[in-house]
């Protein structure tokens, strides 16, 4: 099975996407576990985990709407008729 450029980088941003909306709640239990157990390093690192995985979700999932938004423009482009064209 051969995968092409887009099918590729789609399949990259699919990932970040999951990986990110999952990083962000699971550094956030980190934190408040930490904060329970009076553990600074330990809350500190899951403010981070939680910090960067909401920006790797939000950026791609950023990247994947703007990409849409393009195609759906190109697609809208391609329907539509000059008034003459109808009969």
């Amino acid at each position: 099975m051969t995968m092409t450029f887009k099918s590729a980088i789609d399949a990259v941003e699919n990932v970040s996407i999951n990986v990110g909306s999952k990083a962000a709640p699971a550094g956030g239990a980190t934190a408040a576990v930490s904060d329970l157990l009076h553990n600074n390093l330990g809350f500190w690192v899951g403010v981070v985990i939680g910090v960067l995985g909401w920006a790797t979700s939000a950026f791609f999932q950023w990247r994947r709407d703007r990409r849409e938004e393009l195609l759906l423009d190109r697609q809208l482009d391609k329907l539509k008729t000059k008034p003459g064209d109808l009969t």
